[in-house]
């Protein structure tokens, strides 16, 4: 795979995070307009409720530019920490199994020896992310490029997001299981 091939795979992934980020948060203020409107229904007079909701109306446009602004909103930001989760997790396997096999020679494990071991995949895979995604804010050429895609590129991604987010999460698992099996048996 080139270096190009990488870039689309990945900033493609994060789009969908993305995506998945803005969705959850559009069901969580709908859930939450319910539970407010409930409310407001039952303890507010007419009078009253119209006025809440007239300084509402306003304060939720710029909730909404703060929430799903691609550059510095919330979604962007939960979806860069997960992203970078879902990144890290296959490198783990290096540093689980290093520490299971440092404990096991030696019995016990440094303070230092273990920040240097968990630091390595760290470090290696956020270069990876910085390099591919955020460097120059490359992510929102690409979001504007994927925004263009039909349905059916968009049903694709969202099935190859889930399969990398399970796997990174099935190799979180294993490293974890590799650890333990290294320092357990013989």
């Amino acid at each position: 795979m080139n270096k190009d091939r990488i870039e689309y795979v990945l900033n493609a992934i994060f789009y969908c995070i993305w995506l998945r980020q803005v969705k959850f948060g559009l069901m969580c203020k709908r859930l939450f307009q319910c539970i407010l409107s409930v409310t407001t229904k039952l303890f507010l007079t007419n009078e009253r409720r119209d006025r809440f909701y007239f300084g509402y109306n306003k304060r939720q446009i710029e909730l909404s530019k703060y929430q799903f602004n691609k550059e510095y909103g919330l979604a962007i930001n939960l979806a860069k920490d997960s992203f970078g989760l879902y990144t890290y997790f296959p490198f783990s396997i290096f540093s689980f199994a290093s520490m299971g096999a440092f404990v096991r020679m030696f019995y016990d494990i440094n303070l230092i020896v273990f920040i240097v071991i968990s630091a390595v995949p760290l470090i290696a895979s956020d270069i990876l992310v910085r390099k591919t995604v955020y460097k120059d804010k490359r992510y929102l050429k690409y979001f504007e490029k994927f925004e263009k895609e039909d349905e059916k590129w968009h049903k694709k991604w969202k099935r190859r997001t889930r399969i990398f987010t399970l796997a990174s999460l099935l190799s979180l698992a294993i490293s974890i299981l590799s650890g333990f099996a290294i320092l357990t048996f013989s």
